[in-house]
């Protein structure tokens, strides 16, 4: 390998053309290998839409679709330039020969970072100019759309660029700055992941929600932002597409340019020697062994929990089973970042210093939850507290203080069957949520014993879940939906059950109503029906009372969801029972269809009740 640097001038500068030139020389490949990819993903790939006759709508999918896909590209090529960029510093002879350069180390950097990121935006820049002259005066692919892929691609170029740069400083040795890159940008979406299976196994009733702090591991966050999705504001008479997520891409764009900073900082003290070391910084390989102890004993841990379900047990021998494997997690991943940093398989006669410290955190915390130090496991707010509740397993969200009373019962008695359900066979889940008043809100899941005798005791959280749906209020408020007009209908169709003494025979028959009719039948019937008779009752479970009140007939109304076609229809239902008159009767008039009781047509489903 030989280094030419020419024409270098005594005079102080932060970009050596000589330099420059040397790495173009050697990695110009790459950055043309780049162009002819995104010349492949973009004009190459909506010619060929072209010129096959799709229509102009799918077109315009595909290219903000396109727009999405770069940003991958563009993450995969950001890391390989800074990798070719600054390749001499993961070699002892290159750096070496650079050092003896008469150039300061902040020229060697800005040139080096210069070098490898101005062939990756011109390369996108280029492919936009090419695209835009071949679909010039194209009335599909409109050049808004191919200004959109540009945004991204440079976006996404200066957020991976900027932060791979950084990662490049952290280490000596080249195939670590990938990995290191892929594993920081995903690193606090994992742990929390981690942290919430962990928390699920020991903390009875625990919520995992969304990760809260998602947005600090930006290539899962935005893989999930950036979309392409139907404008809803585009009326629903013709399908305009907009691409979501250019806020939060560049907003990281943006962080990544000002990740150079630190990187130089980190260059201008980097101990040049360290070529080869997987932590280039000295004061960073404690932090480094503590991460990757703290990683191991949770991915064992929660790894362990989640493909044994209720085989370690519950309670305190659960528990101390779970903190055992905690311990020894923690240990394979101290020992193995040891090795790594010492690059040696001798390490175990180390201080354990650090190691004690990881264990004792862990052991802390595990022993927090089980105890509940934090009064999560008992808390259930008071009424004054709570603004509203959400309908336990609907979704559907209520103040009515009916409601709230008996949501607050629910909860309480899930608190005090704890045993019961932990060791529970069969096992439904309830999900409970509050909002309260100063704007929180509370959250719990709670798997419970469904069993037929457990239920039938009248001390289980299903048989009130059944008193909260029965609620006259909430019923009806179940029972609402969108404005189910004819306009907004895309079909309807009855579903009647057939006798099933031919096992090869159909199980229901189906008739389809013309959008006129499912609008008349909705509004004139199935809601005057849900408040005078037991039509549109959820039973949350079904037994032999929900069954004796069900016909053999339901209704399904398909209706434009109005969020555009890729969230598809909203789909109504409706099981019809056998006091629903103006709905039955409705039906007879219309369509000539004979209502039956549920159990003459199936009278095995009372055989099979073992729970609900």
């Amino acid at each position: 390998m030989s280094w030419e640097v020419r024409s270098m001038k005594s005079k102080t500068s932060l970009f050596s053309p000589g330099l420059s030139r040397n790495i173009l020389s050697r990695f110009w490949p790459l950055w043309l290998i780049y162009l002819g990819v995104l010349l492949v993903q973009l004009p190459v790939t909506v010619s060929g839409y072209l010129a096959q006759g799709v229509s102009a709508l799918y077109t315009m999918d595909r290219i903000l679709q396109l727009s999405v896909n770069v940003a991958g590209y563009a993450m995969i090529a950001s890391v390989l330039s800074v990798m070719a960029a600054f390749s001499y510093l993961y070699s002892k002879r290159s750096c070496s020969l650079i050092n003896s350069l008469p150039i300061r180390r902040e020229t060697a950097f800005v040139t080096a970072c210069l070098t490898g990121l101005l062939p990756l935006l011109l390369a996108e820049a280029l492919t936009w100019l090419i695209s835009l002259g071949i679909f010039a005066g194209s009335e599909t692919a409109r050049p808004e759309y191919l200004n959109s892929w540009l945004l991204i691609a440079l976006l996404s170029t200066l957020a991976s660029y900027g932060f791979a740069l950084f990662c490049a400083m952290l280490t000596g040795h080249i195939l670590a700055l990938p990995a290191l890159f892929l594993t920081l940008n995903a690193a606090v979406y994992v742990l929390e992941t981690l942290v919430q299976t962990m928390l699920r196994t020991l903390v009875y009733g625990y919520a995992s929600g969304s990760a809260s702090i998602s947005w600090l591991s930006p290539l899962l966050y935005i893989s999930d932002a950036l979309r392409v999705i139907a404008d809803p504001a585009a009326g629903g008479q013709e399908t305009e597409y907009i691409l979501l997520g250019i806020n939060s891409l560049a907003v990281y764009a943006v962080v990544g340019v000002l990740f150079i900073v630190p990187a130089l900082l980190l260059y201008r003290r980097r101990k040049m020697e360290r070529v080869g070391d997987v932590v280039a910084i000295k004061a960073l390989e404690p932090v480094f062994k503590y991460c990757a102890s703290v990683y191991a004993a949770l991915g064992l841990g929660a790894l362990l929990a989640e493909t044994t379900d209720n085989a370690l047990g519950s309670g305190l021998l659960g528990s101390a089973m779970l903190a055992l494997l905690l311990v020894l997690g923690a240990a394979l991943g101290y020992y193995a970042a040891e090795m790594l940093l010492e690059k040696s398989l001798r390490v175990f006669r180390s201080r354990m210093r650090g190691l004690l410290i990881v264990w004792a955190v862990l052991l802390l915390g595990v022993a927090a939850a089980v105890f509940d130090l934090t009064g999560y496991e008992k808390r259930v707010p008071e009424t004054d507290d709570i603004e509203s509740v959400v309908i336990i397993n609907d979704g559907r969200v209520t103040d009515d203080a009916e409601s709230i009373e008996l949501t607050r019962e629910i909860h309480q008695t899930a608190i005090d069957n704890r045993e019961r359900n932990r060791q529970a066979n069969n096992q439904g889940v309830i999900y409970i949520g509050y909002n309260l008043k100063d704007g929180s809100s509370i959250n719990r899941t709670y798997y419970v014993d469904r069993s037929r005798e457990w239920i039938e005791s009248g001390n289980s959280e299903y048989a009130l879940c059944r008193e909260l749906y029965m609620l006259p209020q909430n019923k009806e408020l179940m029972m609402k939906t969108g404005e189910i007009k004819a306009e907004n209908i895309v079909f309807c169709e009855i579903q009647q059950l057939l006798d099933m003494s031919d096992e090869f025979a159909l199980s229901y028959e189906q008739l389809r109503l013309s959008p006129q009719q499912a609008e008349e039948l909705y509004t004139q019937c199935i809601l005057p029906d849900t408040q005078d008779s037991m039509l549109g009752t959820r039973w949350f479970y079904m037994d032999e009372k929900a069954y004796e009140t069900r016909s053999d007939t339901s209704l399904y109304i398909h209706s434009d969801s109005g969020y555009g076609p890729e969230y598809g229809p909203y789909v109504f239902s409706v099981d019809i029972t056998l006091d629903a008159e103006r709905t039955i009767a409705w039906l007879e008039d219309n369509l000539g269809i004979e209502v039956k009781p549920y159990l003459e047509v199936r009278p095995e489903v009372l055989e099979d009740l073992e729970y609900y």
